[in-house]
Order: structure tokens, then C-alpha cells, then sequence
């Protein structure tokens, strides 16, 4: 017996949600299912409210998935994968990992993936605008083709304006 009720009211920095303490203790390993294992003083706001010290913009998402394992959106997945771990859900952690498989956790600007993708998808090269950011870009993703292409292209180029360039001076 913890000695909290069946249905626990939490405010999560300011949000605030309503669930049971089954779905709280379900990872007997998590920092959640420590706080609400009677072993610990579980501060409370105000209105009664059992309170987290933490942003709660994505605690919604950690109650869905111990409610029915449901994964996050992946627009959101880097935030909530930050949350996993603070609440020592090390079994969501994992199921995402698996899941999107890396595909959402990339830290990095993309506003030159999409360069990128034309490339893979119609082998078209960048404009020369961006063409080296989305060269150092492609070094990142490790696609060196582009880098190779990207280099070819350029060379080629640069040989043509070098010719033009003997051809106006050895007339």
C-alpha cells in the first residue's frame, strides 16, 4: 500500500493532468513509479496537486504511452525522448529508438535537406547558392556521391571558365 489515492492529480510545471496510480507505477524501475511508491515525499502544489518540477509540454505523450504504449508523433519525439529519460522510462527510450530507428533525433539545421533529397531522389545538384552548405550537410549524412558529384560539377565548371579564359588571351 503507497498510501496515495487511485486516481493521482499531477501539475507538471503548470500543466496539469489527472491519472491513476497504476498507470504512474506500471515501470516499477522509473523515477515516476519511485515517487509514488510511498518510500518518498511527493511535494504538492496549491490545489493538492502532486507536483513535478519539469516542463510538462510533453507529459502528456509520456502518459500515453504508460496508458497504452503509444508512441509519441515524431515531430515531437526528441523532446519527449529527452523526457523518457528524465523519468528513467528507459522502456519508452527504447521502443522509440527502434521505432523511428534515428530517423527524428538528426541535430542539425535541415533547411538544406531538402537539396538533398532532390539529389537522391533525381540526382539534381544543389543551386550554387547553397552548394556548400548542402555539401557539408551531405559530409555529415555521409553521402559522399553528392560530394563527389558536387566536386565534379564544380571542377568541370571551373575548367570551362579557365579555357574560356586562355582562349580570350592566346588570340
Amino acid at each position: 500500500m503507497t498510501g496515495f489515492p487511485e486516481v493521482i492529480s499531477l501539475n507538471v510545471g503548470g500543466r496539469h493532468f489527472d491519472t491513476t496510480l497504476s498507470t504512474l507505477l506500471k515501470y516499477e524501475d522509473s523515477m515516476l513509479a519511485a515517487m509514488f511508491s510511498g518510500r518518498h515525499r511527493v511535494v504538492t502544489d496549491k490545489d493538492d496537486r502532486y507536483f513535478i518540477d519539469r516542463d510538462g509540454s510533453h507529459f502528456g505523450h509520456i502518459l500515453e504511452f504508460l496508458r497504452q504504449d503509444k508512441l509519441p508523433p515524431p515531430d515531437v519525439a526528441k523532446a519527449v525522448l529527452e523526457d523518457a529519460e528524465f523519468y528513467g522510462l528507459h522502456q519508452l527510450s527504447e521502443k522509440m529508438e527502434t521505432t523511428y530507428d534515428g530517423r527524428y533525433f538528426v541535430d542539425r539545421d535541415g533547411s538544406h535537406f531538402g537539396h538533398i533529397l532532390e539529389f537522391l531522389r533525381q540526382d539534381k545538384l544543389p543551386p550554387p547558392d547553397v552548394a556548400k552548405a548542402v555539401h557539408e550537410d551531405a559530409e555529415f549524412y555521409g553521402l559522399h556521391l553528392l560530394c563527389w558529384q558536387h566536386f565534379i560539377v564544380h571542377l568541370k565548371h571551373y575548367r570551362s571558365l579557365f579555357s574560356k579564359h586562355q582562349n580570350r588571351y592566346n588570340h
